[in-house]
C-alpha cells in the first residue's frame, strides 16, 4: 500500500470508480455504533429507531455482532428491521455502493432491503436485494448497485440508509438475527466543478415585437407603419416563390420545443386570398420549417349590397376587409428554435397586404447559472456572467496579515471569485440569476485558476476543509488548482493553515478534533479500519491510496 501526500483540497478524484468504505466500527469490536440502528424488540417491547445491542457471537466468545430480535405475529414486514446509515452525507443517483457483511438468524428467512432517508424514512421498496439467512454464518455481497432515481429522493428525504425488514409473516414466529463484519463501499460521482448556464421560461408577457417585412423578391427591411399604425406590404409578382413577398412578426428572442406564444393582430388585403406561414428564427428569412400559425385568410373591402326583393336576399353592408386573427400556438419540436412568424405574401396575383394591432406575448425568460456546492459547505465560485447569488451566500475573501477576512457578497461580476457557503453535509443545486451588470467586488483579493495554475509550497492557499476547520490551506509545490477554482496568493510566511475571521468560523462552527497519527479517516471524516484504493485523510492531509 502505498501513501502519495496531495495538497488539501485541490486535488480531482481520479475518475477511476474506486469504492471507499464508509462505516465505521463495522467488526463490532468497538464502541462507534452512528452506521447503524434497529428497530427491534426486547421482553416484547418495540425500540422504534435504537442504537443496536452488540452481544457475543454465540457460536464464537471471542467475536462481537449485532443482534435483532424481531417480534410474533407481525403487523408487517417492517415491524422489526436493520438499518445502515450514512449519517453524515446523502447518496446521489448515479452513486454506487456495494455492501458486504456476515450473517446469520435462528431459523433460515428470507427478507427484503429499502432505501430510507433518516432510519424509518421509507423513500423506495427495493434497493441491495433480499438476505438469505441461515443459522450458520454466511457471507452477504450485493454486488455493484448503482443509485437509481427512485432510490435517490423521495418525499421522505434523499437516500442515505439501507433498511432490511426482518418480521416474518410466513410463520408469524420471533426469532434473533445476527450481523457483523459489515462493509458499505461506497462510489460518489464527482460533483460537476464548473458552474453551467441555462435558461428558465415564465408565464406569458407581452412584449414589442420587431416587424420586417420584403417585396418583389427585394432584401428583409425593418417595416415602419403608416400615420395610422398600419404597415402595408406591396406583391407585384404574379409568378415564383410563395416567399418572394413575405411579412415578419419577430419575438425578442427565440423558444425551445414545449414553449408556448400568443399572437393577436388585425389584417385585410386588396385582394382576397389565403397565405401560409413559417417558422423562422432571429433573422428574417431564417426558415425553420414550413408551418407555424396556420394558414391566414385574407378579405378584401366590399361595397354594400341591397335588398333584392324579388330574389329574397337581404341588404349586405359595406365592409372594410378587416379581419382579427388570435392565437395561442405551442413550439412543437421541428419548430425548436422559433423567434419569428413569416407570411408568405406572393399569391401570384397584384395585392397590397395591411397589418395593425399586432399583439405579440412570450414567456418571460431568465438566464441563470447553474452550481452544485458539495457535501463540505464550502467551496470557491466564478464564471464568465455577471450573476446573483440568490439562495446561496457569498464572501469576498482577504487577507489581514493574521487571517482572511470574509465580507458577505450578493452581485458577482463575471470572472471574479468569491466564496460560497451552504449547508454542510447536504449536496445543494442553486440557480444564480444571469443580471445584466455587477460593480466590481472592492478589497476581494481571491484569484481565479486558469489552464497549468498550481501551488509553489509557499504563498498559494487554496480553500478546504480539514483537521483545522475550514479556511485557506497551503497548496503544495507543483499540485495544479482545478481551472475555474479561487485562490489566494499571499505572503503569509509559509504557514499551513490561515483561518476565517471569527464571524464566518462562527456561522460555519466546524470541529476541529485532534485526530490520532497515521489512523485513515474517509472523506466524510470517518474511521476507516480496511483502507481500499482511493482518497484518506491521515494526521490531518488528503492521501491516496493507491
Amino acid at each position: 500500500m502505498t501513501l502519495a501526500l496531495l495538497a488539501m483540497g485541490v486535488t480531482t478524484v481520479s475518475a477511476q470508480e474506486n469504492l471507499v468504505d464508509e462505516i465505521v466500527n463495522g467488526d463490532l469490536e468497538g464502541t462507534e455504533l452512528s452506521n447503524f440502528r434497529v428497530n427491534d424488540y426486547v421482553d416484547g417491547e418495540k425500540r422504534p429507531v435504537a442504537e443496536p445491542r452488540v452481544v457475543v457471537d454465540p457460536d464464537s466468545p471471542t467475536n462481537h455482532c449485532i443482534v435483532v430480535t424481531t417480534n410474533e405475529n407481525p403487523a408487517d414486514e417492517w415491524d422489526a428491521q436493520f438499518f445502515i446509515t450514512l449519517p453524515e452525507c446523502n447518496l446521489r443517483e448515479g452513486d454506487k455502493l456495494q455492501l458486504k457483511m456476515r450473517i446469520k438468524a435462528e431459523y433460515a428467512q428470507t427478507c427484503g432491503s429499502q432505501s430510507h432517508a433518516a432510519p424509518g424514512a421509507y423513500i423506495h421498496w427495493a434497493c441491495v436485494g433480499n438476505l438469505e439467512f441461515t443459522t450458520s454464518w454466511a457471507d452477504f455481497d450485493s454486488g455493484v448497485v448503482t443509485v437509481s432515481a427512485q432510490m435517490a429522493q423521495g418525499d421522505a428525504g434523499k437516500f442515505r440508509t439501507i433498511a432490511f425488514n426482518l418480521s416474518d409473516k410466513t410463520n408469524n414466529t420471533a426469532q434473533n438475527m445476527y450481523f457483523d463484519d459489515i462493509q458499505l463501499l461506497v462510489y460518489r460521482t464527482p460533483i460537476p466543478t464548473q458552474p453551467v448556464a441555462s435558461t428558465t421560461f415564465g408565464d406569458l408577457v407581452e412584449v414589442t415585437p420587431v416587424i420586417y417585412s420584403k417585396s418583389n423578391n427585394g432584401n428583409p427591411a425593418v417595416a415602419e407603419p403608416d400615420g395610422d399604425g398600419v404597415y402595408v406590404v406591396n406583391n407585384s409578382l404574379t409568378s415564383g416563390d410563395a416567399w418572394g413577398t413575405q411579412f415578419w412578426i419577430a419575438a425578442p428572442y427565440a423558444l425551445p420545443a414545449g414553449q408556448k406564444f400568443y399572437i393577436e393582430f388585425d389584417y385585410k388585403a386588396d385582394v382576397a386570398g389565403s397565405a401560409e406561414t413559417q417558422t423562422h428564427a432571429a433573422d428574417p428569412g431564417s426558415y425553420i420549417i414550413w408551418h407555424c400559425i396556420g394558414n391566414v385568410s385574407f378579405e378584401a373591402p366590399t361595397e354594400a349590397v341591397p335588398a333584392d326583393e324579388e330574389a329574397g336576399t337581404p341588404a349586405i353592408p359595406a365592409s372594410d376587409g378587416w379581419k382579427q386573427f388570435k392565437k395561442e400556438q405551442a413550439i412543437e419540436s421541428d419548430m425548436a428554435g422559433w423567434q419569428s412568424i413569416a407570411f408568405n405574401l406572393n399569391l401570384h396575383v397584384e395585392n397590397n397586404y395591411y397589418f395593425r394591432n399586432i399583439k405579440l406575448m412570450v414567456p418571460t425568460k431568465a438566464e441563470a447559472v447553474g452550481y452544485t456546492l458539495g457535501a463540505a459547505g464550502w467551496a470557491t465560485f466564478s464564471c464568465d456572467k455577471n450573476v446573483r447569488l440568490d439562495g446561496a451566500t457569498g464572501y469576498a475573501a482577504k487577507w489581514n496579515g493574521s487571517f482572511v477576512e470574509l465580507t458577505e457578497v450578493t452581485n458577482v461580476p463575471a470572472n471574479a471569485g468569491v466564496i460560497i457557503k451552504g449547508v454542510p453535509t447536504e449536496i445543494t443545486e442553486y440557480s444564480f440569476p444571469i443580471i445584466e451588470s455587477a460593480d466590481p467586488i472592492e478589497g476581494n483579493e481571491l484569484k481565479v485558476a486558469g489552464l497549468g495554475t498550481t501551488g509553489d509550497g509557499a504563498t498559494i492557499y487554496a480553500l478546504s476543509k480539514g483537521s483545522k476547520g475550514v479556511g485557506f490551506y497551503l497548496v503544495a509545490n507543483g499540485v495544479e488548482i482545478p481551472v475555474g477554482k479561487a485562490y489566494l496568493e499571499i505572503a503569509a510566511k509559509g504557514r499551513e493553515f490561515i483561518p476565517f475571521n471569527g464571524d464566518a468560523t462562527s456561522i460555519n462552527a466546524v470541529a476541529t478534533t485532534k485526530k490520532v497519527d497515521n489512523v485513515l479517516y474517509n472523506l466524510a471524516g470517518q474511521r476507516v479500519v480496511k483502507a481500499q484504493k482511493g482518497l484518506y485523510i491521515v494526521n490531518g492531509k488528503k492521501v491516496l491510496v493507491k
